[in-house]
């Protein structure tokens, strides 16, 4: 008898959540800049659009530590003067909803402490305070990510 594959789980669902989130949520070694860094992404609950389409998002403030977002299958990655999009949603029409579903679900920076913990703490304890809450001034990059288990 030949081996039945298993369906994957349905991503976009609480179950599916859930499942992904244990997949992805792991303290992993990646380069950054030609160095090795330890970093945890983080997956944001929403599901926005039909959620078909993984990206990562990293705060620039925070990179390489990102964000994995599921966003419309259909929207595009690339900003529209740089790429026909072919009507497809662009980063200028979804990006500021998703700031919005990570704001409104981390009040401050999952990687805060990390950051903020080396060298003289005193003398950036202002500072560190104020880079602590969740905000995209500084700006970010994004990517398409593979789902867990895709080639």
């Amino acid at each position: 008898m030949g081996k039945t594959r298993k369906t994957p789980p349905d991503y976009r669902t609480a179950a599916g959540t859930a499942a992904l989130r244990a997949l992805v949520e792991r303290r992993q070694r990646v380069k950054h800049w030609g160095q090795d860094c330890w970093i945890t992404p983080r997956l944001v609950a929403a599901v926005l659009g039909d959620g078909g389409q993984l990206i990562g998002l990293a705060p620039t403030m925070y990179r390489p530590n990102h964000f994995l977002v599921r966003i419309g299958s259909t929207w595009s990655l690339h900003w529209q003067h740089h790429h026909d999009s072919k009507g497809e949603p662009t980063p200028e029409e979804w990006l500021d909803d998703v700031y919005e579903a990570i704001e409104g679900e981390f009040d401050v920076w999952p990687w805060a402490d990390d950051y903020w913990r080396v060298g003289d703490k005193e003398a950036y304890e202002g500072e560190a305070e104020e880079h602590r809450r969740v905000s995209f001034n500084d700006g970010a990059c994004w990517w398409k990510e593979k789902w867990p288990g895709e080639r």
